[in-house]
């Protein structure tokens, strides 16, 4: 006799510029993320994928299995603060596209978008605003930071230790400056955010997009061979903030 299983209805499920197919039980109330859309998502080999999940999560996990429109056979899935928790554990292994997720989350929580993608809120615009100018930026920061880097490597011989040092940090001041009138420093100190806090992930939308213009413009002349101080300097004047 065939098993039973619960069946589950699919929505997107916005974040920032990402999107996963997200799932809602209503005999369970709960949200749940199919195990094919992790694979997916987290570019996971499908062949032992149910193994390798479960060798993560450790002791005491287990898949539930879920019926859905778009597989002919109830699938494994998990609960969202399982994902949650899988999401965070991708993202100390050092995967990159859990890296970003995590940090573009920052105060919104898995159950909220969830939520918003199965229409049980409604003030979901400005939440995705923010997130997609949290990636982005995050991208874009990566960027600068590996342009600096390399740009270190390339010119090691002819920098100064203190610059080397002080490069990724005089920069990050430079901007804040700018458009704050304060340093990283203070800002933090103002917003009550600790050594580890990011102080971009306070930031508006709009702010976001124009720390990333900035940077991106810094970036293409760093890897021209400008200096990543007076790149980020120059980037600065072309902007009326």
């Amino acid at each position: 006799m065939a098993q039973n299983y619960p069946h589950a209805e699919i929505a997107i499920v916005q974040i920032g510029d990402y999107e996963i197919e997200g799932l809602y039980c209503f005999e369970l109330d709960a949200y749940a993320v199919a195990l094919p859309q992790i694979c997916v998502f987290f570019s996971i080999l499908n062949k032992n994928a149910s193994r390798d999940v479960k060798a993560l999560m450790g002791k005491g996990f287990s898949f539930l299995k879920l019926k859905t429109s778009l597989h002919s056979k109830a699938v494994n899935a998990m609960l969202l603060p399982d994902f949650s928790k899988l999401v965070r554990k991708l993202d100390k292994s050092g995967l990159e596209a859990a890296e970003l997720l995590v940090d573009a989350m920052n105060d919104l929580s898995w159950h909220q978008l969830f939520s918003q993608a199965f229409n049980q809120q409604l003030d979901k615009e400005e939440q995705q605003a923010i997130l997609k100018s949290r990636l982005k930026g995050k991208k874009i920061r990566l960027n600068l930071v590996e342009a600096i880097t390399l740009y270190i490597e390339q010119n090691k011989e002819s920098l100064k230790p203190n610059y080397i040092k002080w490069v990724y940090h005089n920069v990050s001041d430079d901007i804040n400056r700018k458009i704050f009138g304060k340093t990283s420093k203070k800002i933090k100190l103002e917003r009550g955010l600790t050594e580890d806090d990011l102080i971009r992930d306070t930031f508006t939308a709009d702010q976001l997009e124009l720390i990333g213009h900035i940077e991106y413009l810094a970036v293409c002349s760093i890897t021209k061979g400008v200096d990543p101080v007076s790149a980020v300097r120059d980037s600065l004047t072309r902007f009326t903030i």
